[in-house]
C-alpha cells in the first residue's frame, strides 16, 4: 500500500522508493514485481533506469470491484 501510494502522484525508480521507504533494493524488487505481475504498477525503462507508476485503469477496476463487494451504503473513496 505503501509503494501505491507513493507510485500515485508520481513514478519513480527502485533506488527512489528504496531511500523513502528503508528497505533494501532487494525487498522494494520483490514488492514491485509482485505488484505488476497483477496489474497494478506498470513500468518504463528510460535509460538506465526502470521507473515505476500505477497503473489507474487497473486500479479502477479494483475499486469497483472492491465497492460491489461492500455491504450497500460503504464505498472505498480513498486508497
Amino acid at each position: 500500500m505503501k509503494i501505491l501510494r507513493m507510485l500515485k502522484n508520481h513514478p519513480l525508480c527502485v533506488n527512489g522508493l528504496t531511500c523513502q521507504l528503508n528497505m533494501t533494493q532487494s525487498a522494494v524488487s520483490q514488492h514491485l514485481r509482485v505488484l505488476k505481475s497483477v496489474g497494478l504498477v506498470k513500468s518504463v525503462k528510460k535509460g538506465y533506469w526502470v521507473h515505476y507508476s500505477v497503473d489507474c485503469d487497473t486500479l479502477a477496476k479494483c475499486r469497483k470491484i472492491l465497492n460491489e463487494v461492500l455491504s450497500p451504503g460503504e464505498t472505498l473513496t480513498k486508497l
